[in-house]
């Protein structure tokens, strides 16, 4: 229940302060006070026990005998009587209650965690959302509301804050408020028994009052629901995170020493990265941020001119841009002409643009119109050091009213500033404040906050790219694959190394190096011998998964002889080091001679809040735990290039000679494969392989294991987001003789879609879009082939051409509010695909799909020309509607279930 009731919390009319203490009530007067300062103009009404009076306020002495109901409830009571009373709150009316924070010991905290169960049942029947417990209280200056036990009064803007504990976003808001940076929410979760991250996504994204969202992230809970609320959020506005106790180990379900050592900064970076979040590492680079997506018209590209009264100050902010991957704009020749006698050196405009530590405000702005009017310039810093001989405060007028005049002339690059110091520097930057132009107190800052549009505009380009289709010959053997590991469960093993993973792997396309299996030194001597070049000896045992830290590999083997000395060797060392280690005998593998060849180590492991992880880094002995990426799968090849792109491997990927854009492309297709292959066996709970040679265009396994677990749940459940639903495919075989696959859309089917629209007549475009649109855009076409499994469906019919090449015929697809109870519905189909008995069968899917994911009723908008629509409707016995806002649409709606069922 996503969004139930979360006006009443963020937005309520009345408030009830509540607090069951033998003690003064400090908590509801300290939230008295700050509703009455903050000019909340609802009712308040007041609980104690003993009854008495809160700042003039009247108190009753328990829930039932309020007079009238509250929308909110500010709650402050002993955890045995928290269900009691939310169960009272629910049963007067009370749509929401906060549990505050109220500084009671570690005792009273563990009680609060053994009471929730027992409190959200006595919420559940009355639809009430509980914020906390442990939660600082909400603050909503538009409303102006501060019910909270906060000692600080944010300003009114549209930023939002979300956060669990108070102290690090009372940090952010007495740094904004400095800044003039206001808020329309600021948000403390506490502990998130009820209300969490994901639900506050949800109800931000779409406040009218609301431009970007910060949020201060100590732990998630449902991760599936806060990606999904966190991509539909992004979609509309900036979303920047900030995790707290990134150098925390994650809690990894593996025994893999490189990865247990790993910490969690890589991994949120994918996750919020996954879903277009801007991520930053330090409270100070979130209000940076905020700064300039809220305040500055963003950059339209990385070309950036520094203008600067000092060239040491230039260069820092130069150095800087560089290391965030911004460029110096090359500035026109007409520009550099114009600044000609302005600077204070003569070094070129296109490296740094000196002023020298006199220039004044008349210099600053003469430079500012240059660069302003300059079109290879994208985005103009410009930095001020203070001195004697110009003003902080005259400079920056200059320079606002510089942009003023540019400004009203034509579009200009973006301007962010540093005046750097106190005093009348601290005055200059309220000044640009209040012209909505950020400036920072350093040049580093000031470049950060530049680069951070850009970081996020490329996030949400990702997230709409189109997906290139896998090759043609992709066909993973699947039964081959679960035929091996069911074997190796039934054998009462958990692990496949050696040839059994390598198999697995093959099974889905991952080149592997062919292994052969000897029992003892002369079967491996003998298999050399057959072999006839050289190669490398392995011993083969479920017990040593690191086979070269066990002196378990030997390498080079060029002659029999020298094959089983080593084996021999080998055999008496690891039974002497390892005695209790099972030895079933020896891999020899062909020697791949490719010294200069990179090693790379691809895990996916499980962590336990974040489910399968894919990790890249170096491979064999060079693989460090700090320099491995992470990604959450499934994956598709744009977001496998990109994590190739994160990695640090990467960077010498790209400088070994050899290693040409196809093997990166060959690394990017493996990862894909493993992508599948997880997804596709539930049994298979990690995956290391180490190494993975690259080489030319080609990658090749040289070795690996795998994890299994005959009692895993279904990966769909452990994945955070939810896979590629191939249970829903189904064959269709057309009265007329043609057979038809009906499947889930797929991202890589976008072009296929768009050639769907194209064949569609106008009124059939005008009937499903409810516009006359020429062409489909890619935008919209990403959105609807990109689809969040977990919140919306769309079913399509596919068949084949002549040629043997796909397309589509038609489709239905469902769209679900956040809190899944509703969902709007859609169908389209081809002219000449009509007729079939396909429009009432796709209708069918769909309703039975939406009721086995719990929704309580499917709606839809029907143009009242549509009467093929309208009559199908009828059949299925939707309620059909005139609509009020447009009399040419009738509203259809089907009860699928009873929303106590949910």
């Amino acid at each position: 229940m996503s969004l139930r009731n979360l006006d009443q919390l963020f937005k309520p009319t009345s408030i009830a302060l509540v607090e069951i203490r033998p003690s003064a009530p400090r908590v509801s007067a300290a939230v008295c006070r700050n509703l009455l300062r903050a000019g909340f103009n609802g009712e308040i009404a007041a609980v104690l026990p003993n009854g008495g009076a809160i700042n003039d306020i009247s108190c009753c002495c328990d829930v039932p005998s309020l007079t009238a109901s509250c929308d909110l409830a500010i709650v402050s009571a002993p955890p045995e009587s928290l269900p009691a009373l939310i169960g009272d709150l629910g049963s007067h009316g009370t749509k929401a209650a906060i549990l505050v924070a109220d500084g009671c010991d570690s005792h009273e905290q563990a009680g609060i965690g053994r009471q929730q169960t027992a409190m959200l049942a006595a919420a559940r029947p009355h639809g009430l959302r509980i914020l906390g417990p442990g939660s600082l209280g909400i603050m909503v200056p538009h409303a102006r509301i501060n019910a909270s036990i906060a000692d600080i009064q944010p300003l009114s803007g549209n930023l939002a804050l979300v956060g669990q504990s108070g102290a690090a976003l009372l940090s952010v808001v007495e740094a904004a408020n400095s800044r003039n940076l206001g808020f329309s929410h600021v948000i403390s979760l506490g502990r998130m028994a009820d209300v969490d991250y994901g639900d506050a996504l949800d109800y931000l994204a779409n406040d009218a009052d609301t431009r970007a969202i910060l949020f201060v992230i100590e732990s998630l809970t449902q991760v599936r629901k806060f990606l999904s609320a966190a991509r539909a959020a992004t979609r509309n506005l900036p979303v920047v995170a900030l995790k707290a106790g990134r150098f925390q180990q994650p809690a990894w379900r593996s025994t893999s020493p490189p990865v247990s050592e790993m910490m969690t900064t890589s991994l949120y970076d994918a996750l919020f990265r996954r879903c277009g979040m801007v991520p930053v590492s330090e409270l100070e680079e979130l209000l940076e941020t905020a700064q300039t997506l809220t305040t500055a018209r963003s950059p339209t590209g990385n070309r950036f001119a520094i203008v600067a009264n000092g060239r040491d100050l230039a260069w820092l902010a130069a150095d800087t841009l560089f290391q965030q991957g911004g460029h110096l704009a090359n500035l026109s020749s007409e520009s550099i002409q114009h600044l000609a006698g302005l600077l204070a050196s003569n070094g070129s405009p296109n490296l740094s643009i000196d002023l020298g530590i006199g220039a004044d405000a008349t210099r600053y702005a003469n430079v500012l119109e240059i660069l302003l009017a300059d079109p290879g310039v994208d985005a103009v810093i410009a930095l001020h050091a203070p001195n004697m001989l110009s003003s902080c405060r005259e400079t920056a007028e200059a320079v606002i009213e510089a942009l003023r005049k540019r400004t009203a002339k034509s579009p200009v690059p973006a301007l962010v500033t540093s005046w750097i110091g106190g005093g009348s520097a601290a005055e200059a930057r309220q000044i640009f404040a209040k012209n909505r132009i950020p400036c920072h107190e350093t040049p580093d800052a000031a470049v950060r906050g530049a680069m951070q549009p850009l970081r996020y505009r490329r996030l949400q380009d990702q997230l709409v790219q189109t997906v290139p289709p896998l090759p043609d010959d992709f066909v993973p053997d699947t039964e081959k694959a679960r035929g091996i590991i069911s074997m190796a469960l039934a054998e009462g093993r958990h692990w496949l190394d050696g040839p059994e993973a390598r198999d697995v792997l093959a099974a889905y396309g991952v080149p592997v190096v062919p292994c052969h299996l000897a029992a003892n030194a002369e079967d491996a001597a003998e298999i050399a011998r057959t072999m006839g070049q050289p190669v490398a000896l392995k011993i083969h045992s479920p017990d040593i998964l690191d086979k070269s830290a066990a002196g378990g590999v030997a390498l080079h083997l060029d002659t029999p002889e020298q094959v089983k000395q080593a084996a021999a060797a080998m055999w008496e060392d690891i039974g002497r080091t390892l005695p209790g280690a099972c030895r079933k005998g020896f891999c020899i593998e062909p020697m791949i001679s490719r010294d200069a060849a990179p090693e790379l180590m691809i895990a996916v492991v499980e962590e336990a809040c974040l489910g399968p992880v894919f990790l890249l880094g170096r491979g064999g002995i060079a693989c460090d735990s700090q320099e491995l990426a992470a990604a959450i799968p499934p994956l598709d090849l744009n977001l496998a290039r990109e994590f190739i792109e994160r990695a640090r491997i990467h960077r010498l990927l790209e400088g070994t000679p050899g290693v040409h854009g196809a093997a990166l492309e060959s690394i990017a297709l493996t990862l894909v494969k493993i992508s599948h292959l997880i997804c596709d066996l539930d049994a298979i709970v990690e995956i290391n392989i180490n190494p993975l040679l690259a080489w030319n265009q080609e990658v090749v396994v040289a070795d690996a294991w795998l994890r299994i677990d005959g009692q895993a749940p279904p990966i769909a459940q452990r994945l955070a987001i939810r896979p590629y639903p191939k249970e829903l495919e189904e064959i269709l075989r057309l009265p007329d003789g043609q057979t038809l696959l009906l499947r889930p859309i797929r991202p890589e089917d976008e072009p296929l879609y768009v050639e769907l629209f194209e064949r569609l007549s106008p009124d059939e475009i005008f009937f499903r879009f409810l516009s006359r649109m020429r062409t489909l855009s890619h935008k919209l076409a990403a959105r609807l082939t990109q689809l969040d499994y977990d919140r919306d469906m769309a079913l399509v019919l596919v068949g084949q051409r002549p040629n043997g090449e796909s397309e589509l015929y038609g489709g239905v697809r469902i769209m679900a509010a956040p809190d899944t109870e509703r969902a709007e519905f859609a169908i389209v189909l081809r002219g000449d695909m009509t007729g079939l008995g396909l429009g009432p069968m796709l209708l069918r899917r769909i309703i039975d799909y939406a009721q086995s994911r719990g929704i309580v009723e499917i709606y839809g908008e029907v143009l009242n020309d549509n009467r093929p629509m309208l009559k199908l409707c009828q059949v299925f016995g939707f309620t059909a509607k005139r609509s009020f806002d447009d009399p040419e649409i009738t509203h259809v709606s089907l009860k699928l279930q009873s929303e106590c069922a949910t």
